[in-house]
């Protein structure tokens, strides 16, 4: 489960997505413990907001993002979903780091506290998940635990 230290930070996360304006259409998630947890404290922000209706967002647990070391995984749930502007997904997988940092071109790590918001101008696949050319990033933020 996660630590005082990780709800508060889950909670965090959600009141900073709120303020930038981040509103979720979809929400992925893992099965993962930790990634539910993180889910339901974030969603929480939004749940207790009167601009947001919170009923219309879809809420779906993928099994294949828990434990997976490849992309195609993320690729099959962001098509899953292709009228939502903003889809949120949720894990706490080394692949999804793997991912952000490819993005941002950053060889730092993205821990489980970390955060990328990618908005892509393109249909994505397998080989165009990383490609910079159909992707901006509007916000990310790394957590770094000591």
């Amino acid at each position: 489960t996660l630590t005082e230290r990780g709800r508060q930070m889950a909670t965090d996360m959600g009141i900073f997505m709120y303020g930038q304006e981040l509103n979720p259409d979809v929400c992925v998630f893992s099965p993962a413990i930790r990634a539910k947890e993180t889910k339901e404290l974030v969603l929480q922000v939004y749940q207790n907001k009167d601009d947001f209706d919170f009923e219309k967002l879809v809420q779906y647990e993928e099994p294949k993002i828990n434990e997976c070391w490849e992309l195609d995984p993320f690729v099959d749930v962001i098509n899953l979903f292709p009228e939502a502007k903003c889809i949120l997904i949720v894990g706490h997988n080394p692949a999804i780091g793997v991912l952000a940092g490819m993005i941002s071109k950053s060889m730092e790590n993205f821990t489980p506290g970390s955060f990328i918001a990618v908005e892509y101008s393109a249909e994505i696949s397998r080989g165009t998940i990383c490609n910079t050319e159909n992707c901006k990033i509007l916000l990310q933020d790394r957590a770094f635990y000591f």
